[in-house]
């Protein structure tokens, strides 16, 4: 059993790579406004909040963050990155907008612009999961893999309830051969989020 279950588990991440990651700012930024909704809410909650006025910098720049996390989670890259260049125009510390458009420049295949946005973001704010694991999958990409796995080690320990960390760092261990350290991620990526394991492994 359990050497079918790895079979399962190996195949399903080997297909489907490292997932990314986004972050919306908290409701203290924006408000309740596009931040506990789904992403399709989000974005006409965001649209709506940015159109009305009346915000400052800072709070524009989240909101427009906040978008183009929920464009990214919609498959619109091309959109997402207009909010996110408009977030970090509109605010240059926003170490979320600058995780958020590494997320989409890979979906873009354009992993320069990526890498940079991504070690901006961990500059600007150490204490960042998203742009770990999203520079991890970055790495893992590029087949370097005992990168990909210390920057998930540093995700896990700044977000350890995040699953979708555990399954990155499971597929970095499957593709250095060290299985058994890959079972146990994998195992604690089921147990942290059971309901999305199917999706998330490839099986059903």
């Amino acid at each position: 059993m359990k050497t079918k279950r790895w079979a399962m588990l190996a195949g399903g991440i080997m297909l489907v790579g490292l997932l990314l990651l986004v972050t919306r700012a908290m409701a203290e930024d924006v408000g309740e406004t596009c931040v506990n909704v789904s992403d399709n809410v989000a974005v006409a909650a965001c649209t709506r909040a940015i159109r009305s006025g009346g915000h400052n910098a800072h709070r524009l720049a989240a909101l427009y963050g906040n978008r183009c996390a929920a464009y990214i989670n919609n498959g619109k890259s091309d959109q997402a990155l207009s909010d996110c260049n408009q977030a970090i125009q509109l605010d240059p510390k926003n170490a979320v907008a600058y995780a958020n458009r590494c997320a989409a420049h890979i979906n873009k295949d354009e992993t320069d612009d990526a890498l940079s946005d991504c070690n901006q973001a961990i500059q600007l704010d150490p204490k960042n999961a998203t742009a770990f694991h999203n520079r991890a999958a970055w790495y893992f990409a590029k087949g370097d893999y005992d990168r990909a796995i210390a920057d998930l080690d540093q995700a896990i320990q700044l977000d350890p309830k995040n699953a979708t960390s555990y399954t990155g760092r499971c597929a970095a261990l499957i593709n250095k051969g060290e299985t058994d350290r890959a079972l146990s991620d994998c195992n604690k990526a089921i147990q942290l989020d059971p309901k999305n394991a199917p999706t998330r492994f490839g099986y059903q």
